[in-house]
């Protein structure tokens, strides 16, 4: 549900900026941003598109096919924070190495860091373990090319791991709240 409300908004958002070309520069990451106070930008960013359709298509694909996978494995919760959380943070962090720009694919970046921390968390067989080393070699690379999508791929890593952390600290009724149960003793 979340995959598809947020593809259908970066859509219309698509059309508009088609429609209305100063929505980029209005909308968009730029370093004037932190010095107007204009840190909603940091959100807004995510949903205006700076390479134009098929830019724009391509990252609309690839949240429609990497969106609903995560959505299914994190919990729709926990989606809404990787993807907005690590879109922003990433929006932030990529002000030093690509100042200006847009898009949603750096929150789909860190919709994929998401999984491959939840994929190392279980037991896997070869084919697992493998597409989770390149991944991580993937993002490794990226960011030692300065690109900002390596930036969204490990915010999306801290983003899931808080979330993890937070809810194992979190008393589960049922379970015994006192520290005596949570120790285990």
């Amino acid at each position: 549900m979340a995959t598809l409300a947020t593809a259908v908004i970066v859509a219309m958002m698509v059309a508009a900026q088609l429609s209305i070309p100063p929505l980029l520069p209005l909308l968009g990451r730029d370093p004037s941003m932190l010095q107007s106070g204009e840190l909603w930008r940091s959100l807004t960013a995510l949903f205006v598109q700076d390479y134009g359709l098929a830019g724009a298509l391509i990252n609309l694909a690839t949240l429609l096919i990497l969106g609903p996978v995560a959505e299914k494995r994190l919990g729709t919760a926990q989606w809404l924070v990787v993807y907005f959380g690590g879109g922003v943070v990433t929006e932030f962090l990529a002000l030093a190495w690509q100042p200006h720009g847009a898009g949603n694919s750096i929150a789909c970046f860190a919709l994929a860091g998401a999984l491959t921390l939840r994929a190392l968390k279980r037991t896997m067989g070869v084919i697992q373990l493998c597409v989770c080393i390149v991944s991580v070699s993937a993002a490794v690379t990226l960011l030692l090319l300065r690109d900002i999508h390596g930036l969204g791929y490990w915010a999306g890593v801290a983003c899931a791991f808080a979330w993890c952390k937070l809810h194992e600290l979190r008393p589960r009724p049922g379970r015994g709240n006192s520290p005596v149960a949570r120790s285990g003793q």
